[in-house]
């Protein structure tokens, strides 16, 4: 099984892909950098899929299903990382990349995955700390030190994307969906 990984940044935008979503609010970008970076207002569950994948319709139901609203979503390719099928990147707290490699079958589970990581983030059940240390349920961990499969916060991914799918298909199915 290929592993997913969660690249933990926490960093403001600047001169990144994301700048260009908040070009001509030159107000709201006046203080790019800042601990009070005045992102613009973010209304409703967005999502801006750059990929070939269908996955706009699973980031919404997800979305809705979680109760997360206000939020900005982006969905583009991985770059070749060795052994990762994808990754979520935190700009902000209403700001996440996903990002998912390119030509895999399993792309919308890759994509539930990282939306069970943005989950965490969000709950504050996953906070990063520094450069390879995040905070799991307020224990610290350092990512140099425990292996992947030992990170408590993929095993609930992992446990969590299972559960998430099957509430995802039966949605596909009462909704007439022949997939689900």
């Amino acid at each position: 099984m290929k592993k997913v990984l969660l690249i933990l940044l926490f960093f403001p935008l600047v001169e990144s892909p994301a700048h260009a979503l908040f070009e001509g609010d030159s107000a709201k970008r006046a203080a790019i950098g800042g601990p009070d970076y005045p992102y613009p207002e973010i209304s409703g569950v967005q999502v801006q899929n750059n990929t070939d994948y269908d996955i706009e319709e699973l980031v919404a139901w997800f979305c809705n299903r979680i109760g997360l609203r206000d939020v900005f979503i982006r969905v583009s390719y991985l770059r070749e990382v060795p052994g990762y099928d994808g990754m979520v990147v935190m700009h902000h707290p209403k700001i996440y990349f996903i990002r998912i490699r390119k030509d895999i079958n399993n792309y919308r589970w890759v994509c539930l995955h990282e939306l069970i990581h943005v989950k965490q983030y969000v709950s504050g059940d996953l906070s990063v700390l520094g450069r390879s240390v995040v905070s799991y349920k307020g224990k610290r961990i350092n990512l140099d030190e425990v292996d992947y499969k030992h990170r408590h916060y993929e095993h609930e991914a992992q446990w969590e994307t299972v559960a998430f799918w099957k509430k995802f298909m039966r949605y596909k199915r009462d909704n007439g969906d022949v997939e689900g």
